[in-house]
């Protein structure tokens, strides 16, 4: 296995070709990250990111470190690229999401603020229309949570050296449309092994009352929850009906503000087994796809796919573990459970 070294121009300055492992995790609701080690001492020179030809993974080195004649190589995905700007000013935005969230790029990587080059891709066609807010936010954090309210992310990819936006939503690979190819993991039929079920309802809310400054609430309630009324309180107090054009947008903006919190305590099923023939990472499903488990217990669960993690060792062997649902590991608890069970 080979990886690219790049600078911060993203054009290639070497090649890592004694690699022992590298073990990354790509994400849909947040930044991946990875971690690597070297025989040796890594000779970095003027590098700034790594890309891996075999995922088509770019990630921006953020750690390094020397131990034992190994060298260890760590940092996150271009997503983490936004988390370095910050939007200026008071926003407000009534509209389409995926347009308030290309806006607010546009104006903070442009100009003086640009962002290692990077500009937007084509636009994603996602449906969803809101009340945004995002006041002095970090950009990152507000893209995430806007599109999260609609079941969609955004990316951040590599055109020849060139990062580039985009919003992904995944697609529907559930046994019930026809659209697509449907990707079914099913530990009877041997295509995912290790199976792992956790449901935690404990943190789970689904129906929040979001007050205004002039006192009156709105009640918002996700359609989506399987679970009993968990409810949750939203403040709006900082949202003035003088501040909008009519009552409806002032409505509008308090649902808003309840839906992108909810969005924050969703999760509440998660799957995780190890891919292991049939279905190929990329071509068959990908980060962000909707698709269907059938678990040894009997158990049918139909999840999206949130997190993909992935281990090279040595030049051969590559192991694909996807995550089904609302739980975010971190890489290192992903590498002691793995250890755990070998």
């Amino acid at each position: 296995m080979e990886v690219y070294l790049l600078d911060n121009s993203f054009n290639t300055v070497g090649i890592i070709d004694n690699c022992i492992t590298l073990e990354a995790a790509k994400r849909f609701f947040s930044p991946g990250e990875f971690r690597m080690t070297l025989k040796g001492k890594a000779h970095l020179s003027s590098a700034y990111a790594l890309y891996e030809p075999v995922s088509k993974s770019c990630f921006i080195i953020e750690g390094y470190e020397e131990e034992g004649g190994k060298t260890t190589l760590s940092g996150r995905s271009l997503e983490a690229l936004l988390e370095k700007r910050i939007l200026d000013g008071r926003g407000r935005y009534s509209g389409n999401a995926e347009k308030a969230v290309r806006l607010a790029v546009e104006k903070s990587t442009s100009g003086e603020r640009s962002l290692s080059g990077m500009i937007l891709g084509d636009v994603s066609g996602l449906e969803g229309e809101g009340y945004f807010e995002s006041d002095y936010r970090n950009l990152s954090e507000f893209a995430y949570s806007t599109l999260r309210t609609f079941g969609a992310a955004y990316r951040v990819e590599l055109s020849g050296n060139t990062p580039v936006f985009i919003v992904v939503t995944g697609k529907d690979r559930s046994r019930n449309q026809t659209q697509n190819t449907p990707a079914v993991f099913s530990e009877s039929m041997g295509n995912v092994t290790d199976g792992r079920v956790k449901i935690d309802i404990s943190e789970h809310k689904n129906t929040a009352y979001v007050l205004g400054a002039d006192g009156r609430s709105v009640t918002v309630v996700t359609e989506a929850s399987p679970f009993d009324r968990r409810e949750l309180f939203v403040s709006g107090r900082d949202l003035y009906p003088e501040d909008f054009a009519t009552e409806d947008e002032y409505f509008e903006a308090l649902k808003s503000r309840g839906l992108e919190t909810l969005s924050r305590y969703g999760g509440a099923v998660t799957y995780s087994g190890c891919a292991s023939g049939g279905l190929r990472f990329g071509v068959d499903y990908d980060l962000g796809d909707i698709c269907e488990i059938d678990t040894s217990s009997g158990m049918t669960l139909t999840e999206r796919i949130t997190e993909v993690k992935y281990t090279f060792h040595g030049r051969d062997t590559l192991t694909v573990t996807p995550l089904f649902g609302g739980f975010s590991v971190s890489l290192d608890e992903y590498i002691r459970d793995s250890v755990r069970q070998v």
